[in-house]
């Protein structure tokens, strides 16, 4: 088990599920944030499967943006789940 709780856990399909319990806590914050803000988005990411991608890629930016500024914030990040790509 994850050392955070996972929010809305049965929203999201086992294999999620199970890279989700695997993640880092950086990265259940991620995808917690998003659950909780966009609910829909996180579905249609599923749906389209682009949800795991789109969380890698949400939790290197994010590592990135600490990495790269004095300042610890995630500036000029949205924290917006992002849409379904094309």
């Amino acid at each position: 088990m994850s050392p955070m709780e996972i929010v809305n856990e049965a929203a999201y399909p086992a294999g999620i599920r199970k890279a989700l319990d695997d993640a880092s806590r950086i990265k259940i914050q991620i995808a917690n944030r998003w659950m909780l803000g966009w609910p829909g988005r996180v579905q249609a990411l599923i749906k389209a499967g682009d949800y795991l991608p789109a969380l890698e890629a949400r939790y290197q930016a994010e590592l990135d943006a600490l990495a790269d500024n004095a300042d610890p914030t995630l500036a000029g990040l949205s924290l917006e789940c992002p849409l379904p790509w094309d």
